[in-house]
C-alpha cells in the first residue's frame, strides 16, 4: 500500500520518497490498537485526503466484472465484510484506542529489536534448508519472517503441519495481479503461492522457534506433476 501506482517526476513510485505512507494498527501488528493512519508532508495530498467523506456505511467495492473463478470468490468474500471493516470508531472506544496506539508507538523500537532477534534465530535455523530466504539487513523491521518454499505443494505441506501442531503461521494473500490482470506479473503470480509467514512477535518463544524449524526442515521436496 505504500506504492499507489503513480510516480514522481523522477519516475519513482509514490511512497518510496515518503510523499505518502500508510500504516495499520492491530494487536498482531507492529503497533497495537485498531484502524490505520495516513501520513504525508504534501499539502495537496493532505487536502485531498481530508475531502474523502467518512460515511456510516462504506460504499460498495467497485471490482471489475468477474472473469475467473478466483475473482468471483474474491468478490463474494470481500463484499460482505467491507462494511464491517471500514467504519467510523465508536466515540466511547476511540480514546482507549488512541492510548493503545500511543503506547505501542512508544515501545516500537524495543518491539522491533525483539522481533528482529527472533527472526535472526529462525533465519539461521532455516538457512541450510535450501529455501528462498531474504537476508536480514541493518535497519529492517520484521513483522513476520517470510520465506518461499520449493513449490506450492511444499508450502501447503508446511502450512498444514504447522496448523496440526498448533503453531501460528500464515500464507500470503493471493497475487492481486493474478486476480485482476492475469499474466501481467508472472514472477509475482508464481512466487505468491509458495510464501509462508512465520511469527516472531512477543507471543512466541524459543520452543516455538525450534518446533517451527523442525517442521519446515522436515518438509519433503514434493515433485510437481
Amino acid at each position: 500500500v505504500q506504492g499507489l501506482g503513480g510516480s514522481t517526476p523522477s519516475g519513482l513510485a509514490v511512497g518510496t520518497l515518503s510523499e505518502i505512507a500508510f500504516t495499520s494498527f492491530h494487536p498482531t501488528k507492529m503497533i497495537p490498537g485498531y484502524g490505520g493512519a495516513v501520513a504525508t508532508d504534501d499539502d495537496a495530498l493532505w487536502e485531498a485526503i481530508q475531502r474523502i467523506p467518512l460515511n456510516d456505511h462504506a460504499p460498495s467495492l467497485d471490482l471489475p466484472s468477474p472473469g475467473t473463478g478466483r475473482l468471483r470468490r474474491y468478490r463474494s468474500q470481500i463484499q460482505p465484510v467491507r462494511a464491517a471493516l471500514i467504519r467510523p470508531f465508536d466515540p466511547g472506544t476511540l480514546g482507549h484506542n488512541v492510548e493503545q496506539i500511543q503506547k505501542g508507538w512508544q515501545y516500537l523500537s524495543d518491539n522491533v529489536t525483539q522481533r528482529n532477534e527472533r527472526a535472526a534465530l529462525l533465519h539461521n535455523e532455516l538457512s541450510a534448508a535450501g529455501l528462498h530466504l531474504l537476508d536480514i539487513r541493518p535497519g529492517d523491521s520484521i513483522w513476520r519472517l517470510t520465506f518461499a518454499a520449493h513449490n506450492t505443494a511444499s508450502a501447503n505441506w508446511i502450512a498444514r503441519h504447522l496448523q496440526s501442531a498448533g503453531l501460528p503461521g500464515s500464507r500470503l494473500y493471493p497475487s492481486l495481479s493474478g486476480l485482476f490482470a492475469p499474466g501481467t506479473a508472472p514472477i509475482a503470480e508464481a512466487i505468491a503461492p509458495r510464501l509462508v509467514n512465520l511469527w516472531v512477535d512477543h507471543t512466541v518463544d524459543s520452543r516455538y522457534l525450534q518446533r517451527v524449524a523442525e517442521i519446515v526442515l522436515s518438509a519433503p521436496r514434493i515433485p510437481l506433476t
